[in-house]
């Protein structure tokens, strides 16, 4: 078994060796990002503070929409108001034109049951319109319904005769009617002519017969 002598000629300078000291160690001037850094937690203040935030600006938000949502309903509802309005106006009107209209149907019966009941308003029918024309007239002559014409000659046939007055007799005339003609004037004293001024005395068309 050889020996584990080293020759001299293959040893090199002796050089003593030591461990290197920790404290001396030089930092790294670009030292690795911190893979996992510590999470920073906010404080009771800064908790505090969010939620006052968050709850001012839920609040403002809040408000915002019962604002808008407000004013649509309020919008609305005037809308309904005017509508309303409108339908009662027209209502009201539609109303008094028919009871009007009733009204000038009652008229109208009442006259041709009063003249049934009593033909002899003919006459002041007759005296009204000769009022019209003027006193002295030529040719002045007057047509009546034939039933008429006999309850103007009993009433006025002196009269009319003195005055040269003359009777006509005509179907088409109703009862309770007249008309009178002159040389230069006439005189409609009809049942329709005088529902017409009736009517037009009130701001109201229509015809007698309907």
């Amino acid at each position: 078994m050889s020996s584990p002598i080293i020759q001299k000629e293959y040893l090199s300078a002796y050089q003593r060796w030591e461990l290197d000291s920790f404290d001396c160690a030089t930092p790294d001037k670009n030292p690795e990002p911190d893979q996992n850094p510590a999470m920073i937690l906010p404080t009771t203040e800064q908790i505090d503070r969010i939620r006052q935030q968050a709850q001012a600006e839920g609040h403002a938000a809040g408000y915002q929409m019962g604002k808008n949502q407000a004013q649509a309903e309020v919008q609305r509802l005037q809308t309904l108001l005017g509508n309303l309005e409108q339908e009662l106006q027209q209502f009201d009107q539609q109303v008094a034109q028919d009871l009007l209209a009733l009204s000038l149907d009652v008229a109208k019966q009442m006259i041709c049951q009063a003249l049934k009941i009593h033909p002899e308003l003919v006459i002041e029918v007759v005296q009204e319109a000769m009022r019209c024309l003027p006193h002295f007239n030529q040719h002045a002559h007057m047509i009546l319904h034939p039933d008429d014409a006999v309850l103007v000659r009993s009433y006025l046939g002196d009269q009319l005769s003195n005055s040269g007055w003359k009777i006509f007799e005509d179907t088409r005339i109703e009862c309770g009617g007249c008309r009178l003609e002159t040389s230069g004037s006439q005189v409609d004293a009809t049942l329709p002519s005088r529902w017409q001024n009736v009517l037009a005395a009130i701001g109201q068309e229509g015809n007698w017969l309907e």
